[in-house]
């Protein structure tokens, strides 16, 4: 059990990178992970497509310790997500 929780703390219930759903269908990148235990499942997030599936050229933070009216549904395969341009759509974050 401690093993495991040194690991969340390191590296998060959803580590940088991840691609996450949020409740509001939009899709973003995991960017901060909270360091302690109790909010790792609410990191801060740079969306990356709205709730349409559009494609957004500025993307919003959301810090989902502040916005508790937003929630990750679940996480989601970059690759299934973007294909072979994920590495660009991290990449390319800008945020607005």
């Amino acid at each position: 059990y401690e093993v495991w929780m040194l690991f969340l703390k390191v590296l998060g219930l959803y580590p940088k990178g991840s691609v996450v759903e949020l409740s509001n269908q939009s899709i973003g990148f995991v960017v901060s992970v909270p360091k302690a235990e109790e909010e790792l499942d609410r990191p801060v997030v740079a969306v990356v497509r709205n709730e349409y599936g559009e494609d957004l050229d500025h993307h919003e933070l959301v810090d989902l310790h502040e916005m508790l009216d937003i929630s990750i549904t679940r996480d989601l395969d970059c690759q299934e997500t973007f294909g072979n341009n994920a590495l660009d759509v991290f990449m390319g974050i800008e945020v607005a």
